[in-house]
């Protein structure tokens, strides 16, 4: 492209993004006066200076709030201070554009698509460790098989992780390349509560969140990036995001004086399936790929600023209940569908 022509298009471009963001611009109405608002805190404000006890309330609020605006700020100067070059991440980020590109440049002939179902797996687990008041049950069945889990808990932080594993192993001698699809789908109920203060509440959270994980079991060799011995590690995930999907994300405020408590709960669809899906897998001739579908599940209770954990109360409480029975709350995982790519 010639260098003229490349100037044009950059203006051009330029010109563009000008009207976009002109045209995107709110418009400022015209300054009418003081809004009802705006009259009524006037008003407050007057009301607050005339009598000396509101006053030293105002004082009061106003330290209040000056210091948790100082701790926010300190912490922000502490996250920028320690914000520093992660090597992990960067090799992994290499890692993952290497075996991306591997799969591609195996893609680049003429290849043949067959589906494989891995509907039954081997294991299902709780890690760290299995909890019994937790894990309460599970059953391994062709195409639906299944956890019974139940958190209902005032205190944290704390988490568990829920897995069911599945193996194939590579028919052919040669490369293939795999598109990995699983989901997870939930029938239950979850719910978060916060104890109350006085100037401010405290905050509870419950994350649970569905996720898909290949591992490279045996017959892998040696990873391409490191030289290093690739069994029994992570295959490098290029989409992130594709292969976890976010089920709950509740932040719960218990309120105070000045506040409303907020009270986050869903009941979870059965006809919802959270789907996952790794793309581009390069699986070498005759290795054993070990494929993890799971959920995870983490709760905390906290003052929102200094991270303290506040006293046990009986009204904050997380639940999280994929086992009463009666309802017929559950965790399904139909399996493991495997998109082979072999090229010809």
């Amino acid at each position: 492209m010639e260098l003229d022509e490349l100037e044009r298009i950059k203006t051009a471009l330029i010109e563009l993004n000008d009207r976009t963001v002109a045209a995107s611009r709110p418009k400022v109405p015209a300054n009418k006066g003081p809004t009802k608002a705006q009259s009524d805190l006037a008003e407050l404000e007057s009301l607050l200076a005339a009598e000396p006890e509101l006053g030293r309330l105002t004082e009061l609020l106003t330290r209040h709030r000056d210091a948790r605006r100082d701790l926010q700020v300190e912490r922000e100067k502490q996250i920028r201070a320690e914000a520093k070059p992660n090597p992990a991440a960067e090799a992994s980020a290499a890692a993952a554009l290497a075996a991306r590109g591997v799969a591609l440049d195996l893609l680049a002939t003429p290849f043949t698509s067959t589906w494989v179902t891995l509907d039954t797996p081997f294991l299902i687990w709780e890690f760290p460790h299995p909890n019994a008041d937790i894990f309460l049950d599970s059953g391994i069945v062709p195409g639906a098989s299944w956890v019974k889990a139940l958190v209902n808990t005032r205190t944290g932080p704390k988490g568990t992780d829920f897995r069911f594993h599945f193996l194939w192993e590579n028919p052919s001698a040669y490369f293939a390349v795999a598109n990995v699809w699983s989901s997870v789908i939930f029938n239950g109920y979850a719910s978060a509560r916060a104890a109350s203060g006085r100037l401010s509440g405290y905050w509870a959270n419950l994350s649970v969140e569905s996720y898909q994980r290949v591992i490279r079991w045996s017959g892998w060799g040696n990873d391409p990036t490191t030289n290093q011995p690739a069994d029994q590690t992570p295959y490098p995930t290029y989409d992130y995001y594709a292969t976890k999907k976010t089920v709950v994300a509740f932040n719960a405020y218990g309120g105070g004086w000045f506040s409303d408590s907020t009270w986050p709960s869903k009941h979870f669809d059965p006809t919802w399936p959270y789907e996952s899906v790794h793309r581009l897998v390069a699986i070498p001739g005759r290795a054993v790929t070990l494929f993890e579908v799971g959920f995870t599940v983490a709760w905390a209770f906290h003052d929102g600023y200094v991270g303290s954990d506040p006293v046990e109360d009986d009204f904050q409480e997380v639940v999280f209940d994929v086992a009463y029975d009666p309802l017929g709350r559950i965790a399904r995982c139909p399996g493991v569908q495997l998109e082979i790519l072999t090229p010809t």
